[in-house]
């Protein structure tokens, strides 16, 4: 393998191991610095990795009430 391969082969198994910590930053989640800190200690155990992801997925903010047309609450 020449020095390409391996430095895209290391870019890409760099990404997707941090790709719950991208996922969290990119959505600006309000736990990214948490869910990175799990991600870079021990997201290494697939366990950790696929909660970090699932909590970087997982919205923190709850869904506001909509307002039907007779104004009445309801939620989604």
């Amino acid at each position: 393998m020449n020095s390409q391969t391996v430095q895209l082969l290391f870019a890409l198994c760099l990404g997707v191991y941090l790709a719950p910590s991208l996922v969290a930053l990119f959505r600006r989640h309000p736990r990214a610095p948490r869910i990175l800190v799990v991600n870079v200690l021990a997201g290494w155990t697939l366990a950790a990795w696929a909660l970090a992801l699932w909590w970087s997925l997982r919205s923190d903010v709850p869904a506001a009430p909509r307002t039907g047309f007779d104004g009445d609450s309801q939620r989604l």
